[in-house]
């Protein structure tokens, strides 16, 4: 075994002792068992025993307070050894780097070593090796920096950091951008964390909608990672190639072309090759392999997820699909607040997209309702906001075809309300609703802004 943790470990515990007040710094980033030795450990857990009990913390308050024998600790020379280890306590932070490095080391050698276990078994299904492999990978590669347990204090100074910058630039995006002004003046953005549900009845543009905001947020640099369900990922890039050109779909599906749009389409095809964008289109997708995924992309990428794209939920496989005794709306249910754990875990928000029942096309009023959210279950209740798109002209023959309404339903730390879209479908492209010309519309609601 390599000494050089040891003495890393000496450093820091002697650092402890020369400053006493290390003791919380310290404990708020590792624990007793990443120290390699059970005598450091049971140094440590001393050392915080007497912090919290408000007692002097030095080697002799440590060997009084002791209940057992003094030799789990080292015996007194050690201790005095540790307590003269270091003549400041300046440097504490290279040694505690050292503790944690050590540590995560030998985590990921002991997972891997469980994980050779694992597959020395009868595996019958690849996709849940892997998955159990890379999640134990990950797990021991996490630097640890999101605890489950936050001082109150902690979280409210972090507020406050999030407070002052819209305070030094108000109506900014703090967020990530979705590329839709006004849905970003709403929302401020969308978040690490969030579940986003965009819902609407079939051929309202979700898809659309959900591709135009993760190449936006691709744009500003993020990964993305879509995972779809319904339509092949050839299908996808089309609908992007189309949107940045503003050469329609049924003009590159029917190869009616002109020189100057396969030039552009060839352009645009080489800038999406710089967009860190990735596509699984299986139709077969679990949350669990999603959660592979995303660890997958996370680690090519090199850096955070930007936003994660699912479409659609209703097309997912739960744990307890075909199940006696287990309803399709409590499979349902299940993946959201799978799709909730997903975004925490990523730390990355979410975009779900979600079908409507049947229902809207019966009633006068065709606007979508919460309530429409097709084997809804815990859907509205996981979501942390709950968009809703609407096309009048798709219904009435006197509104104009390309008026789209994205309906904000429900949003935890911002407003509801409706905003007006312009809705491209030749081009796969929403924008801006300029409202120049005179319409024949209904009066617009007060929460359409």
């Amino acid at each position: 075994m390599s000494t050089i943790p040891i003495e890393s470990e000496i450093a820091l515990l002697g650092s402890m002792l020369l400053n006493p007040a290390l003791v919380d710094e310290v404990a708020g980033e590792l624990s007793a068992r990443d120290f390699v030795t059970p005598q450091h450990r049971n140094i440590f857990n001393s050392m915080l025993k007497l912090r919290a009990a408000g007692n002097e913390v030095c080697y002799l308050s440590i060997l009084r307070s002791y209940p057992g024998d003094e030799r789990d600790l080292g015996g007194i020379e050690y201790l005095q050894k540790i307590d003269e280890a270091v003549a400041t306590s300046k440097t504490y932070r290279v040694f505690l780097e050292k503790v944690i490095n050590a540590s995560r080391v030998r985590s990921l050698s002991q997972r891997l070593i469980e994980c050779q276990k694992f597959l020395e078994r009868p595996v019958e299904n690849f996709e849940e090796a892997y998955s159990h492999v890379a999640a134990e990978v990950f797990s021991a590669c996490s630097k640890g920096e999101s605890k489950d347990l936050v001082h109150i204090s902690k979280a409210a100074e972090q507020a406050m950091v999030e407070i002052k910058a819209a305070f030094d630039s108000p109506g900014s995006v703090s967020g990530t951008s979705t590329g839709i002004d006004k849905l970003d003046e709403m929302t401020t953005g969308i978040y690490p964390g969030q579940l986003l549900v965009l819902a609407g009845r079939p051929g309202m543009g979700k898809t659309t909608l959900a591709l135009n905001i993760a190449q936006h947020v691709s744009n500003q640099g993020l990964p993305v990672v879509i995972f779809s369900l319904e339509m092949p990922a050839v299908q996808l890039a089309t609908k992007m190639l189309t949107e940045s050109t503003g050469i329609s779909q049924t003009a590159c599906r029917s190869g009616s072309l002109t020189g100057r749009e396969i030039e552009r389409l060839v352009s645009a095809k080489n800038n999406i090759r710089d967009n860190n964008i990735w596509v699984h289109d299986s139709s077969l997708c679990t949350t669990s392999e999603m959660h592979s995924r995303c660890r997958q992309v996370r680690a090519l990428a090199g850096q955070p997820i930007g936003l994660i794209v699912v479409d659609y939920i209703q097309l997912m496989s739960g744990k307890t699909e075909g199940k006696r005794g287990v309803s399709r709306e409590q499979v349902v249910s299940q993946i959201s607040r799978e799709l909730k754990i997903i975004a925490k875990e990523a730390n990355a928000p979410v975009l779900a997209l979600s079908q409507l029942n049947r229902g809207v096309e019966s009633r006068q009023d065709k606007r979508p309702m919460m309530s429409d959210l097709r084997e809804s279950g815990a859907i509205e209740q996981d979501a942390d906001a709950v968009l809703m798109l609407f096309r009048p002209g798709y219904y009435e023959d006197d509104q104009p075809d390309d008026l789209c309404e994205l309906i904000i339903s429900k949003q935890r730390q911002g407003r509801t309300g409706a905003i007006n879209l312009k809705f491209d479908a030749a081009v796969s492209r929403f924008s801006t609703w300029h409202d120049e010309q005179p319409r024949k519309m209904k009066p617009t609601r007060e929460w359409v802004l």
